[in-house]
């Protein structure tokens, strides 16, 4: 599985639905809880690199500045936010992103 960091400036609504799309229809699944921030995730078979995922960021929103990182290896994570089983903000974290040690 191939992990990516995305942080931009500030998006407003319309933006914000313009970058959700475009990670709908090209990688496997994406995490955004943070106002300025995504995780993405896709196969270790797609194409994804950062640079493709930030062309894909730059043909939806072309005045958006960003960076996209990718994250490879072992890798572990904290945070503070709900945690409800349903509604939680870690459920996806800990089925699609990475264990928590």
């Amino acid at each position: 599985m191939k992990r990516f960091i995305v942080m931009t400036d500030n998006v407003t609504p319309r933006q914000t639905q313009l970058i959700t799309d475009t990670l709908h229809l090209g990688f496997r699944g994406w995490w955004h809880w943070l106002p300025n921030a995504w995780l993405v995730t896709a196969t270790d078979t797609d194409a994804a690199t950062p640079q493709t995922l930030s062309d894909a960021i730059t043909g939806a929103v072309p005045e958006l500045r960003h960076l996209v990182f990718e994250l490879k290896g072992e890798h572990d994570w904290a945070g503070f936010g709900p945690t409800d089983p349903v509604k939680g903000m870690f459920e996806w974290l800990y089925s699609q992103w990475a264990t928590k040690s």
